[in-house]
C-alpha cells in the first residue's frame, strides 16, 4: 500500500490529517467568535452541538486525526 510504504504517501496522509485539524480550529474559532457578537447566538450554537450525535462522532474523528498526525510525524522523522 503506497500510503504506508512511500514517503510521498506518508506525507499525503500527514497533510490530510493536518488539514482536518486546521478545519477543526477554524470551525472552533468561528463558533467562539459568535460569542463576541451575541451571547444568545453562542448559547444556541452550544446547545445545537451538545444535543447531536455527530458532535460526538466528530470528537472521536478529531482524536483519530491527532493520533494519525503524530504517528506519521514520528514515522517520517525516523
Amino acid at each position: 500500500m503506497w500510503l504506508i510504504n512511500s514517503s510521498i504517501g506518508r506525507k499525503l496522509v500527514m497533510s490530510v490529517s493536518g488539514l482536518g485539524l486546521i478545519l477543526f480550529l477554524t470551525f472552533h474559532m468561528a463558533m467562539n467568535a459568535v460569542a463576541l457578537f451575541s451571547g444568545n447566538g453562542y448559547n444556541m450554537v452550544c446547545e445545537f452541538l451538545g444535543a447531536n450525535w455527530y458532535a460526538l462522532v466528530a470528537t472521536a474523528g478529531l482524536g483519530f486525526l491527532v493520533v494519525v498526525h503524530i504517528v506519521y510525524a514520528f514515522w517520517l522523522t525516523m
